[in-house]
């Protein structure tokens, strides 16, 4: 699947069609945490077992990189975004929580047939 059709239907997905309310991720769980400053902002570094929610979204990942400013986050590395009932799986993943909006990457030598 093409990243920008993928993109599309994830957004299509993830926008509730009852609420237009803005919600702000938030982390369940991580091993690991650090922050640094990139121009002025905080950028959160969460790594080992992390887990973030979003409404009915729940991504988790090895790593993540999460602008709490901004809601937004990069998840890297056994990426697993589960909404609702579907369950999708890459190696990287930007989410941006005001627009639901998601790019998943898939995992590499992952080849998607009109059959999967």
């Amino acid at each position: 699947m093409k990243p920008l059709l993928l993109s599309i239907i994830l957004f299509v997905m993830l926008v509730p069609a009852t609420s237009s309310a803005q919600t702000k991720i938030k982390l369940q769980q991580a091993d690991q945490y650090t922050t640094k400053s990139v121009k002025g902002t905080a950028i959160d570094r969460f790594m080992g077992n992390v887990i973030f929610t979003h409404g009915n979204t729940t991504i988790h990942c090895d790593s993540a990189y999460f602008n709490k400013k901004a809601n937004s986050l990069e998840a890297f590395g056994n990426v697993r975004m589960q909404i609702a009932d579907d369950i999708l799986t890459g190696r990287q993943l930007k989410y941006d929580g005001n627009t639901r909006q998601a790019d998943l990457q898939p995992v590499s030598g992952e080849h998607r047939t009109e059959d999967n």
